[in-house]
């Protein structure tokens, strides 16, 4: 479904919006993923909407990550936040001190800024991922490890 939207500012306070509703009705009811399981998110909306410099995408997922889990490198094409909801996940950021995130706290990355997410607990970390991009572009971008 498309909707017809004045402009990009309005498109990102929509998607905004729709991502706070998200994590408001998401809470922490979930079960974890038993660990050692893949990281395949689980998306809860993903939508399209017509702007000014063309079509975005915005989705928003729930992501688990088994303990001890590192991905690689990687960027992504738009604004993003991480938002932990339950566990523990380090960021580290390229250039740039690691953040760690205790359950409450959200970390958001502006386009392109090469990140990785980790798990350095012993228990499932659980997060919702928003991603507000333009839809022609793939949601992730390696990135080189050093």
């Amino acid at each position: 479904m498309h909707i017809p939207l004045p402009g990009r500012a309005h498109a990102a306070r929509l998607s905004f919006a729709l991502a706070g509703t998200v994590l408001a009705l998401a809470g922490c009811s979930w079960p974890a993923a038993p660990a050692g399981a893949p990281v395949t998110p689980k998306f809860l909306f993903d939508q399209q909407f017509s702007g000014s410099g063309g079509p975005y995408l915005v989705t928003i997922d729930r992501e688990t990550y088994p303990p001890g889990f590192t991905s690689g490198w990687h960027t992504h094409p738009g604004p993003g936040s991480l938002c932990l909801l339950q566990g523990q996940v380090r960021i580290d950021v390229r250039g740039q001190p690691s953040v760690t995130l205790q359950p409450g706290q959200c970390w958001t990355e502006p386009p392109g800024v090469a990140h990785r997410p980790t798990n350095p607990a012993g228990t499932p970390a659980v997060c919702l991922f928003y991603l507000f991009a333009p839809a022609d572009q793939p949601r992730l971008q390696p990135a080189p490890s050093s």
